[in-house]
């Protein structure tokens, strides 16, 4: 559990030993006694004797509650311990270490599932932490392992981490900063959302997966960069990124999922690589300062209502006929030419027919 909810859990403890202390203390209804009754004697006070010789005397002796010594390893938490080793928790499930929990999947690797220092600014995750003489690679963050961590600042994962989890870092709106590792193969569902002040990302080669609105309301964000080795990408992944400017998507993406740049107002330019061969339905709703896009040659399907709302000024088909879906350029009411061949021209202009453009043949 996180150290707010440790922190929670002591402090009722404490108020039930109150309460204790108080029910035994008085008898039901009334209130302790603060004089002794009159039919009690008092012990006399007994003279305190003078020291023996070879003996501490009381201004010598050690206090019996005072603090154990920082020093004894034997007497701190395993907080305090974990400061400057590996140790186990007291339940002994997770190994701790400067802030963070790391749970064992197996004899080589561990995951971090949690933390317990909530005044942490920055997370520096380790290629490997070493317990009882073993090493173990650190590969994945684990779901909600971060989210809402109002402070976190900066992350810099280590070169064998290949996992981030859903809702990973979701909601830490004070991160500025990002360093991936080169390691990292998934970034799941919703694991940078609602980080509100992140403006640039540059994603590593080796990166395969990126999970549905893993970006989404990153509001602030206007440069990601995606590697050459990328292939899928998730369902509205940069939904209200309004502050989007440019992507350049690699030719090892075959589709553009279902609301991609939903609301991205500010995204003018946009590279799409042979290879990508589906637009899905409302990829570009609403992206306001889009004004001109090329589709690639490879391009065989658009789906619905796919630049709903758009700026787009003109856009260039491929030559040859693609699957097209209903309404793909509702309410662009910017549009005013469409560029084709001329061996597909008549296609389009019969798809469009709706739309009353210019059609514009290809030198």
């Amino acid at each position: 559990m996180k150290k707010y909810q440790r922190l929670c859990a002591e402090a009722a403890a404490v108020t039930a030993a109150c309460m204790l202390f108080t029910a035994c203390g008085k008898e039901q209804g009334g209130e302790m006694p603060t004089t002794p009754p009159s039919d009690v004697t008092l012990a006399p006070e007994m003279p305190t004797p003078p020291p023996e010789l070879g003996n501490p005397t009381p201004e010598q002796k050690p206090e019996q509650d005072s603090e154990p010594d920082a020093t004894e390893p034997g007497e701190q938490t395993d907080e305090e311990r974990a400061k400057y080793m590996v140790v186990k928790d007291s339940q002994g499930s997770y190994l701790m270490y400067q802030g963070i929990y790391y749970e064992m999947i197996d004899g080589e690797t561990v995951r971090i599932p949690d933390y317990y220092d909530i005044e942490m600014t920055e997370l520096v995750v380790p290629d490997t932490i070493t317990y009882e003489g073993k090493d173990y690679r650190v590969t994945s963050i684990g779901e909600d392992a971060f989210s809402y961590f109002y402070g976190l600042t900066k992350v810099v994962l280590g070169n064998n981490v290949e996992v981030l989890g859903a809702n990973a870092f979701c909601g830490c709106s004070d991160l500025t900063e990002v360093v991936f590792g080169t390691g990292l193969k998934e970034i799941r569902e919703h694991a940078f959302e609602a980080c509100d002040i992140l403006e640039e990302i540059h994603l590593p080669e080796g990166l395969e997966t990126i999970g549905e609105e893993a970006f989404c309301s990153c509001v602030s964000l206007r440069e990601i960069t995606l590697p050459s080795t990328l292939s899928v990408l998730g369902d509205n992944m940069f939904f209200d990124c309004e502050s989007l400017v440019g992507i350049s998507i690699p030719p090892s993406v075959e589709a553009l999922p279902y609301g991609l740049f939903t609301n991205c107002e500010q995204l003018e330019k946009v590279e799409l690589a042979e290879g990508l061969s589906v637009i899905e339905k409302e990829v570009f709703w609403a992206c306001e300062s889009l004004t001109s896009l090329v589709l690639p040659e490879s391009l065989v399907f658009i789906g619905e209502r796919a630049f709903y709302n758009s700026g787009l000024e003109n856009i260039t088909f491929p030559d040859k006929k693609v699957s097209l879906g209903e309404d793909i350029f509702d309410f662009c009411d910017n549009l005013t030419t469409i560029y084709t061949s001329q061996a597909v021209q008549e296609y389009y202009m019969d798809a469009f027919d709706y739309v009353g453009v210019e059609f514009a043949v290809l030198q």
